[in-house]
Order: structure tokens, then sequence, then C-alpha cells
């Protein structure tokens, strides 16, 4: 019963962080996405142009992050992002 409390309570921090003093970011430019990462924030968005961009994992009480949350910030922090711009052929262009 503790533990299934602390997941409710874990969820609720999750989902009402970007209205929480100290968030890293405005909460009109940050996007849930929930897994693998909680939150993803565009810094610059609101005026048209985004300098920055923040991914955000909320965590609450005792909870750590997990084995793919490690590989992420690792993977973000040594640089191992990249650009894609995915382009698709659609009927009747």
């Amino acid at each position: 019963m503790k533990q299934s409390r602390a997941v409710i309570g874990g969820k609720v921090a999750e989902q009402m962080s970007p209205v929480i003093p100290g968030f890293p970011g405005r909460v009109s430019e940050a996007r849930f996405l929930g897994d693998p990462i909680d939150y993803v924030v565009f810094d610059g968005l609101d005026e048209k142009n985004i300098d920055r961009v923040t991914f955000v994992e909320v965590k609450s009480g005792e909870s750590h992050l997990s084995e793919q949350e490690r590989h992420l910030r690792d993977a973000v922090q040594n640089g191992r992002v990249r650009w894609v711009e995915h382009r698709v052929s659609v009927e009747d262009e």
C-alpha cells in the first residue's frame, strides 16, 4: 500500500511539475513525453526563437534514474544527439 501511494504520488508530481516553482523551463514551452523521458523543453519557443532544448526527468522521493534514463542522460551529456530531416514522398504533390 505504501509503495502504491508512492507510485501515485510520483505520477502526480510528474504531471504537475511544470507548474511547481523550480521547473527548468516555461510551462508553455514544455512538452510531455512520459517515456523514455518526462519532458522536453524548447527554450525560446514562445518567442519563435528556440535556442536550447532541455530534457527533463521528474523524480520524487527516493526514486532513481532507470538504466534507460541513465543511458539517455549520458548520450545528451556526451553530445550524442543529432538532427535529422526526414522527407516523405506524398502522392499528388
